[in-house]
């Protein structure tokens, strides 16, 4: 699994470098109501952007809660959608079918990594939080960081990805590294 989810990685650097379509709306704060999560990368300081997608009335789209997006910080903070390459192969997710929409929960993972289960939650204030488990722990997802080891074009190489949280029971921040 960890090499399928190289592969895709390496798969998304290329299409990335390749990708057109900046819109025109800067991202200013990504700290902002509707922020879940990012994927930052020791590539460059783009950003993959995971927010909570509500319509124009701010009611949720509960087929496709969360929306996902480039933050290009190489250019002034320009966003991109991803590409559907990149959403099947790299960062896109999977919903399961275990959705509790009681609770309003939704079950997901990774296109790339679907070993790791992530549950999007609907919190009593009317916001949302992503969460997983990580050593038996539930863990507040902050950030995913994807540390290459080398910047060639054609063939990267990921010495780790880490996951960047905050531990619900005891409030004291973590980090989990997978090495392939």
């Amino acid at each position: 699994m960890m090499v399928q989810f190289i592969q895709r990685i390496f798969w998304l650097t290329i299409l990335v470098t390749v990708s057109m379509g900046f819109t025109n709306v800067p991202v200013t704060d990504t700290e902002h109501d509707r922020y879940l999560f990012s994927i930052e990368r020791s590539l460059d300081p783009n950003e993959v952007i995971y927010e909570i997608n509500l319509d124009r009335n701010g009611k949720l789209h509960e087929a496709n809660p969360i929306k996902i997006y480039w933050l290009k910080k190489t250019n002034n903070n320009k966003t991109e959608p991803l590409t559907f390459i990149q959403q099947q192969y790299a960062y896109g997710l999977i919903f399961l079918d275990s959705i509790n929409m009681h609770k309003k929960e939704w079950s997901f993972q990774f296109v790339s990594y679907p070993k790791r289960t992530f549950i999007l939650k609907k919190m009593a204030n009317e916001t949302f939080k992503v969460y997983t488990v990580v050593e038996n722990q539930e863990v507040l997802v902050k950030r995913i960081f994807v540390n290459f080891d080398n910047k060639k074009f054609w063939f990267p190489t990921i010495s780790a990805v880490e996951l960047h949280g905050q531990n619900v029971s005891s409030g004291q921040m973590i980090a989990e590294i997978v090495k392939p």
